[in-house]
């Protein structure tokens, strides 16, 4: 089962606006979140079967607060764990985590 989901409906969704960020911000958090593997399986979870198992617990038309109810419940560290790596690969100068001091 694929979902595609626009980001003007993710906003809409969400009951946010779109950001404007400065040139490169989004191509600078990408690089880092791929490097750090932020948003990886072993990480958030693998998306392909978390997502069918929330649309069996719920009601017929799950909502978006539905999906973070669900998903905060049974990956209560993921977010957090994502945010830390992604985090880590942004930093300046970057964090040497041997280093003492």
């Amino acid at each position: 089962m694929i979902y595609n989901l626009k980001n003007e409906m993710l906003e809409s969704y969400n009951g946010t606006e779109h950001e404007i960020f400065p040139k490169y911000t989004s191509q600078l958090i990408n690089w880092a979140n791929q490097n750090a593997q932020g948003t990886r399986p072993k990480v958030v979870g693998q998306m392909s079967e978390i997502f069918p198992e929330f649309l069996n617990s719920v009601a017929e038309h799950p909502t978006i607060e539905d999906w973070k109810n669900f998903y905060t419940m049974t990956h209560p560290e993921s977010v957090r764990e994502a945010t830390d790596k992604i985090g880590e690969g942004t930093s300046f100068p970057p964090r040497c985590h041997s280093c003492k001091g």
